[in-house]
C-alpha cells in the first residue's frame, strides 16, 4: 500500500509538471497561429528571407555559447550531493557563463 502511494504521488507530480510543459508549448503556438497572419501582412518576401538570414546567423554563436551546459547540468546534477552546497553544482558552469555579459548571468 506504501509502494503505490508513493507512485501515486510521483505520478501526480509528473503530472503537474508535465502539464506547465505543455501549457508552454500551447502558449508558443498560440501567439505562432495569432501572429502568422499579422506578420505576413507586414512583411514581404525578402524581409522573410532577411529575417530568417539574421536568424541563422545568430543561431551559430548562440549554440556555440551554450556548449550544451543544459543538457550536462541535468544530467550531471545530484541534488541530494549538492543539496548542502549548491554553489559548488554551479562553479562547474559559471566558466560557460562568464562569457556572457553580466545581464544574462543566472540568478543565484
Amino acid at each position: 500500500m506504501l509502494l503505490s502511494r508513493s507512485v501515486a504521488g510521483e505520478m501526480k507530480k509528473l503530472i503537474q509538471h508535465s502539464s506547465h510543459y505543455l501549457a508552454g508549448l500551447f502558449g508558443g503556438l498560440a501567439i505562432g497561429f495569432i501572429s502568422f497572419p499579422i506578420f505576413t501582412r507586414i512583411f514581404s518576401v525578402a524581409d522573410y528571407g532577411m529575417i530568417d538570414f539574421i536568424q541563422k546567423i545568430l543561431l551559430v554563436p548562440t549554440a556555440l555559447s551554450k556548449a550544451g551546459m543544459q543538457n550536462s547540468v541535468l544530467r550531471f546534477y545530484n541534488e541530494k550531493e549538492f543539496s548542502s552546497n549548491r554553489q559548488s553544482a554551479g562553479a562547474t558552469t559559471r566558466p560557460c557563463f562568464s562569457a556572457w555579459p553580466p545581464w544574462q548571468w543566472p540568478s543565484r
